[in-house]
């Protein structure tokens, strides 16, 4: 086995590895979300807890960005969700509608001003995602992933010389994509008191917390009838 085939598979694993901790780690602020006494102190420390998350992630995206579009740390169902690698950024918008019921009318005209800017950029987002396969006359990115050897649960192979600029555009545009995803938290935050903050982001985690619990549910009930089947 090559060095660059076990340096690809060490950062796969070394990230599984990281995200499971990170998942607990989320449990437990989601247990101190819930305490009504909590202040602007714990919105900070989530911040944190969620930069974190980023740091480690952009490792990974300006090493093997491919892999970041069908993750072997995420569940099946969980993957059903990932746009550009990630969550839609107006996701939060509805999960704020879910879980804030008590918005002032200039918070309301605030929020319409950034979910616009916030859809414009993902457009643009998607966009810049699709020139970067037409300029290098890539196929779709799983099929591309398939053809120099990986399988879509994050086998790594190494790319030929020339895929390795098209692999650098493309962390660049998961990139950006992250960067929007962690800059549409910030704002959103800033618009909304603390109370706000603190039943948003305890929504937050419960919705991630719990489509990772209902996808382990499915892949495990999957997993049971393939072996029941024989395959």
């Amino acid at each position: 086995m090559s060095s660059h085939l076990e340096t690809k598979i060490t950062a796969s694993e070394a990230f599984s590895s990281f995200f499971n901790g990170w998942l607990c780690r989320q449990q437990v602020f989601l247990d101190q979300l819930e305490d009504k006494n909590n202040n602007q102190q714990l919105i900070q420390l989530l911040l944190n807890h969620y930069s974190e998350y980023y740091d480690e992630k952009a490792r990974v995206i300006w090493e093997d960005p491919f892999l970041l579009f069908s993750p072997p740390w995420l569940t099946s169902f969980e993957k059903s969700f990932l746009w550009v690698a990630g969550f839609k950024p107006s996701l939060a918008f509805r999960l704020l509608e879910l879980s804030v019921f008590d918005l002032e009318l200039e918070q309301l005209e605030r929020l319409t001003v950034l979910k616009a800017d916030v859809a414009r950029e993902e457009r643009t987002h998607l966009e810049s995602l699709a020139a970067v396969q037409e300029t290098t006359g890539a196929p779709p990115l799983l099929n591309l992933a398939k053809h120099y050897g990986r399988l879509v649960d994050g086998e790594v192979s190494k790319f030929p010389k020339a895929v390795q600029g098209l692999c650098l555009s493309m962390s660049r545009v998961v990139q950006g994509a992250d960067n929007l995803r962690r800059n549409t938290t910030i704002k959103l935050l800033d618009i909304l008191n603390v109370n706000q903050s603190l039943n948003f982001l305890a929504y937050v985690a419960k919705f991630q917390l719990g489509i990772r619990t209902l996808g382990l549910g499915i892949d495990s009930k999957m997993m049971s009838q393939d072996i029941g089947l024989g395959h």
